[in-house]
């Protein structure tokens, strides 16, 4: 893929780094730059550019609509059991290996963590921005 003008950064190259670019991905801002102006200055590589950015919206928009389940209920109460039973045999295994006669009431506990994370991607026009949230809620519980 070339139109067959002399470019600083060969097609070669953009190619490779072309997922990369549309997923806002590439770190080095020289390289951003160098991929801009390479679009600018080549029309093929513009296109193909051009097509992915399409497919790539057309793919997300397509996951978004079919992909919006919730965990079942069970799957969450039996990850919560686990987690538990896991803190509690955490817990004892401690106070095993420290000795619960050294230390007084209240400095033996568990703490419950309850994190949601989500990732939104929004294309419009070709621009797509992520917008990520996560909310952690910490409870400690001492004896």
């Amino acid at each position: 893929m070339s139109c067959g003008g002399p470019h600083e950064t060969p097609c070669h190259d953009v190619m490779h780094a072309l997922v990369l670019f549309i997923d806002n991905e590439l770190q080095d801002s020289g390289q951003v730059q160098a991929l801009n102006i390479h679009f600018q200055e080549c029309p093929p590589c513009k296109g193909t550019l051009e097509q992915e950015k399409a497919a790539l919206s057309l793919l997300q928009s397509l996951l978004g609509r079919s992909c919006q389940e919730a965990a079942p209920e069970d799957l969450k109460a039996k990850i919560f059991a686990q987690t538990e039973e896991l803190a509690a045999q955490m817990n004892l295994l401690y106070q095993n290996q420290m000795g619960a006669g050294q230390f007084g009431a209240g400095q033996f506990g568990t703490s419950q963590f309850f994190s949601e994370y989500t990732r939104t991607e929004i294309t419009v026009d070709g621009v797509t921005q992520i917008i990520e949230t996560s909310h952690e809620i910490r409870g400690d519980f001492s004896f």
